[in-house]
């Protein structure tokens, strides 16, 4: 963290389950000008040139394993080789983030941080004026001291929740624990091919991925592209292009039935009506209806956040994220919440990427954290026949003992000082073992703050002097 400001530049990488995107800055232009940020204005794809702020998460190889293409570019030339059936020797990767999950990323660990998404939304929007925080009142800034607000941060996969309070030299105090679920984005998708399945048959929409990739990317995204214009006040329906001809023609082929009387006969047939141009018409209540368990849970994890007393002074939620853009999300947490003033910034979609190049030129701009989980380590006492289980006892050097006792060292729930660690070591040897451990232990309760543990077991002999 010392030598942050040694960097020509910082670039920070959003590498999602289903969509990613990149944004960097020089350390010049974030010493004068915070905010000039640069990050890929637009991707357009398909064949209605959808557009989007990111890009998918997927990756096309050639047939040595070299890269060849990522994103909407690998989608477009993936379907191209499908076609000309020249794919064999081609590899073809989506959805692959959690594959990678024990590999070692290649980039040097002394250039690397791992930003938290709430976080970097947050100090993201520290930067921002109140005419580019929208629903804040007149005079309304986050970088008061003192001020308090909760982060919803709603991207794709998932959403995270936390609360934030402005201390002092510009720093963040997390007040409450990040929590979060599945109820991104993406799972509307997911509802809607489910009832898309439910009307065709699974064995349809495999077809239109295997035999016609390009018209199923395009039902993709005009999905996507319907998802993000429906709001609250519509009241026609929705209308969406489908590659007609193509599941017209394996419906036939599969099911020796035709594309609209599968339509008129399935249990949406009042939901769900076919134009004379090949288009369906959605009614917009149904329509609504795939984003309410997304819509409902992000909700309840808000309300039991609140639920919390020591939350009474936050008066303002801040929706971040390329779902918080949803004007059904955005009035649903209005309606739920009268109380408070919900602002969505300027850039939501890339608040998290531009925070995450803020936080690495300022990477101390996080004062403490609220602990996730408990943290100790494993340790053993003297026995006592009345408090532990005859299970845990042991012998050790002669000694009755109780053995896996675990000795905190941080609660859940606890305020954790960042860079903080403790003082206090203690240091066991096993003479029987032939094992010295040295770890950090649970000093006193009003010095609970820590940043990390650290346990180092040395093999030595019994005669390796301290």
């Amino acid at each position: 963290m010392e030598d942050s400001e040694k960097y020509l530049m910082v670039a920070a990488l959003d590498f999602g389950t289903t969509y990613s995107g990149y944004a960097f800055s020089m350390r010049s232009d974030f010493l004068k000008q915070p905010l000039d940020i640069q990050a890929n204005p637009v991707w357009k794809a398909g064949s209605q040139k959808f557009m989007s702020l990111k890009t998918p998460t997927c990756l096309l190889l050639d047939s040595k394993q070299e890269f060849v293409a990522f994103g909407f570019d690998a989608e477009d030339q993936w379907t191209d080789l499908l076609y000309e059936e020249e794919h064999e020797e081609y590899y073809f990767f989506e959805r692959f983030k959690m594959n990678l999950h024990n590999n070692k990323a290649g980039i040097p660990k002394d250039n690397l941080f791992l930003a938290l998404e709430p976080e970097t939304a947050s100090i993201f929007c520290q930067y921002l004026s109140t005419e580019k925080l929208k629903g804040s009142e007149p005079g309304f800034t986050m970088t008061s001291e003192g001020t308090e607000y909760m982060v919803v941060d709603l991207g794709g996969g998932t959403a995270d929740i936390t609360v934030h309070k402005k201390v002092a030299n510009g720093r963040l105090k997390e007040k409450h624990r990040a929590i979060g679920n599945d109820c991104g984005g993406t799972s509307i998708d997911k509802r809607f091919f489910e009832v898309f399945e439910e009307i065709f048959g699974n064995t349809i929409i495999n077809l239109l991925k295997k035999e016609c990739p390009i018209a199923y990317l395009d039902l993709v995204r005009e999905f996507e592209s319907q998802k993000r214009a429906v709001e609250t006040s519509n009241k026609t329906k929705v209308t969406m292009a489908i590659p007609f001809v193509a599941l017209d023609e394996m419906c036939q082929k599969s099911l020796q039935k035709n594309l609209k009387s599968l339509l008129e006969n399935s249990p949406y047939s009042k939901e769900i009506m076919l134009t004379k141009g090949g288009k369906i018409r959605i009614s917009v209540d149904f329509f609504k209806t795939f984003f309410m368990p997304s819509i409902e849970g992000v909700i309840s994890l808000m309300r039991e956040i609140f639920r919390n007393k020591s939350l009474k002074n936050v008066a303002h939620v801040l929706i971040v994220g390329g779902f918080s853009e949803c004007k059904l999300m955005q009035d649903a947490v209005r309606n739920a919440f009268p109380d408070q003033r919900i602002i969505n910034p300027n850039e939501a979609g890339l608040s998290v990427l531009k925070g995450a190049v803020l936080f690495g030129h300022k990477p101390d701009y996080i004062q403490s954290r609220v602990m996730r989980c408990s943290y100790g380590v494993k340790t053993n006492l003297p026995w006592n026949e009345k408090k532990y289980d005859r299970k845990h006892h042991v012998l050790m050097e002669g000694e009755e003992r109780c053995d896996n006792i675990f000795s905190l060292i941080v609660e859940k729930n606890e305020s954790v000082e960042a860079g903080m660690i403790v003082k206090n070591l203690s240091l066991h040897l096993s003479k029987t073992r032939s094992v010295w451990t040295l770890w950090c232990m649970y000093p006193k309760r009003q010095q609970h703050q820590v940043m990390s543990m650290i346990r180092v077991t040395c093999f030595v002999n019994q005669q390796s002097p301290l």
